[in-house]
């Protein structure tokens, strides 16, 4: 199955199987300066662990292949997430063609044009530009190609990410907390929540070698 996915550092949202549409080129568009309504073509970060599809059987080998005329798929690599984003372990890129063929991390793009990244319902602070501590991207969009059950995370909140973030800045890459979104563009199947607790001691006593493993407290 594969997935669609948006969210900020550790997301889901999706991935295609081989029946589904194909990866169409970006569209050639026509340079208009100055403006703020502009499409840019990114060169996104591809992971790939293990759980990922393998090769060009993946929708992010594919999507990956489609817009960066340097990347080949390796038909025994696993293709698992495509990032969108400002994220530092996986940072999109823009690339522009016109006038002048230029590629800058989109982080930085945003930190030089903060107009392309306000809302009407958060702008930011002459402050906050003047610093650039809010450039980056609050959310992570991921394409997800999974072939294989992914590993459990535990995802801090908000207020324990920052924490985390300044004590252990190489472990925690952002200060963001983890809230997911995610949109299946194939047949998926996902964990939602545990069972209640009398319920997974009930089938933990049921096996004697889980019991073994976790003991009787």
């Amino acid at each position: 199955a594969q997935i669609l996915s948006k969210r900020e550092s550790k997301n889901v949202i999706g991935s295609a199987s081989l029946d589904s549409p194909g990866v169409a080129p970006f569209p050639v568009l026509p340079y208009q300066p100055g403006s703020p309504n502009r499409l840019f073509p990114l060169r996104c970060a591809v992971m790939t662990y293990a759980w990922g599809k393998i090769g060009a059987d993946s929708l992010v080998g594919q999507l990956a292949a489609s817009g960066d005329a340097d990347f080949a798929i390796d038909e025994n690599m696993p293709y698992s997430e495509l990032w969108m984003g400002t994220h530092a372990s996986g940072p999109s890129m823009v690339m522009l063609e016109e006038p002048y063929r230029i590629i800058t991390p989109l982080y930085d793009w945003l930190k030089l044009n903060p107009f392309m990244r306000k809302s009407t319902k958060s702008n930011l602070t002459n402050e906050q530009q003047a610093k650039g501590s809010s450039a980056g991207l609050p959310f992570l969009f991921k394409v997800l190609s999974v072939r294989t059950a992914l590993s459990i995370q535990a995802h801090p909140d908000k207020t324990l990410a920052e924490q985390l973030h300044a004590e252990k800045p190489s472990y925690y890459k952002d200060s963001n907390h983890k809230p997911e979104m995610a949109l299946a563009v194939t047949p998926f199947e996902a964990l939602c929540s545990f069972q209640k607790i009398n319920s997974v001691l009930e089938n933990l006593r049921a096996c004697p070698e889980l019991v073994a493993v976790v003991g009787e407290a």
